[in-house]
C-alpha cells in the first residue's frame, strides 16, 4: 500500500521548511514502513522552479493497511505535523503498475486488486542531468498546463526531492482510459518500434516542434506529420516552438485538428 500526504502550512512555514532537513530521525524503526520520501512542492498549480513554502508532501509505502492506519493515528511526529499544519489530505493508493527505480529500487509492491471504478493516482519522477536543466525548465510551463487541462485530471501538483534536479509530479485521474488518451512528447527524434503503437488513437497528443527542418535531437515538421498520420490522434498541439516558426504560417501548413499551442489556450475534447 502507498500513501501520499499533502500538508498545507499557511502558518508555521519556517518550521515546515526545516523538516526537510530534520525529519530523518523520525522515520527510524516504524512498523510496516518500507519506503518514504519527504518532498517539497512547486508554487504553481502544476509544477514550477519556484518552491511552494506552504505545501509539503510525505510519500510512504507500507506492508499493510493496518500498519499505515496505526501510524496515522498514533505516531507522535505525524500528529505534530498535523497540529502544525492548517490542512492536510491523505491519498491511499494500491499500486498496479510501476516502471523504473527510485534510489536504486522499486519501492512499490504491485497489487492485482485493481478496480477500474476508482480514481487513479500517477506519480512521475526523474533526475534531470545538469546539461539539460535549462531546456527542461523552459518547457515546464507548457507541460504543466497540458497536464492540468487534460481530460479527466482532477488534481495535479509538482513535488520534488532536490530543487531543480530531482523532480516529480503527482496527479489524480478519473480513469485509466483518460490517462491512456493523453500523451506529452518532447525532445523526440524517433520512437522505438515497440513504443510507438502505444500512442495510437489518442484524444490529445502534445508534441515538441522546434522548427520546420529536422534538428539533431528533434523531429522536423514533415516527420511529425508522418507520425500524426500513423498514430491518428484526435487532436495534436505543437509546443516548444522557437522564433523560427511563425504561428500564422504554421497554421496554414497544418491539417485539420493540428496546430500550435499558446499561452492561455483552453482545450475542449
Amino acid at each position: 500500500m502507498t500513501s501520499l500526504t499533502l500538508f498545507n502550512f499557511d502558518k508555521n512555514k519556517w518550521w515546515a521548511f526545516k523538516q526537510m532537513g530534520l525529519h530523518r530521525s523520525h522515520f527510524l524503526d516504524i512498523t510496516g514502513l518500507q519506503f518514504y520520501k519527504m518532498l517539497g512542492t512547486g508554487s504553481s498549480p502544476g509544477f514550477s522552479m519556484y518552491p511552494d513554502f506552504s505545501t509539503y508532501a510525505l510519500l510512504q509505502t507500507w506492508s499493510s493497511k493496518d500498519e499505515a492506519e496505526s501510524y496515522f493515528t498514533s505516531n507522535e511526529y505525524f500528529k505534530k505535523m498535523l497540529t502544525k499544519s492548517q490542512g492536510h489530505r491523505i491519498v491511499i493508493m494500491s499500486p498496479f503498475k510501476s516502471s523504473g527505480l527510485w534510489n536504486g529500487k522499486n519501492p512499490f509492491d504491485i497489487s492485482n486488486d485493481y478496480s477500474k471504478s476508482v480514481k487513479i493516482g500517477v506519480i512521475t519522477r526523474a533526475t534531470i542531468h545538469f546539461t539539460k536543466l535549462t531546456h527542461f525548465w523552459r518547457s515546464v510551463k507548457s507541460a504543466s498546463n497540458a497536464i492540468s487541462e487534460a481530460k479527466g485530471v482532477s488534481f495535479f501538483k509538482g513535488i520534488g526531492e532536490l530543487p531543480f534536479i530531482q523532480q516529480a509530479t503527482f496527479s489524480i485521474w478519473d480513469s485509466e482510459e483518460d490517462i491512456n488518451n493523453f500523451a506529452y512528447s518532447t525532445d523526440i527524434k524517433n520512437f522505438y518500434e515497440n513504443d510507438i503503437d502505444k500512442l495510437k488513437n489518442l484524444d490529445l497528443w502534445i508534441v515538441g516542434l522546434l522548427r520546420y527542418d529536422p534538428h539533431p535531437s528533434h523531429a522536423g515538421f514533415d516527420q511529425i506529420l508522418e507520425f500524426i498520420n500513423y498514430l491518428k490522434p484526435k487532436k495534436t498541439l505543437f509546443t516548444h516552438m522557437t522564433a523560427l516558426l511563425d504561428q500564422e504560417d504554421l497554421l496554414s501548413k497544418c491539417p485539420e485538428n493540428v496546430g500550435p499551442a499558446h499561452d492561455g489556450l483552453e482545450i475542449n475534447l
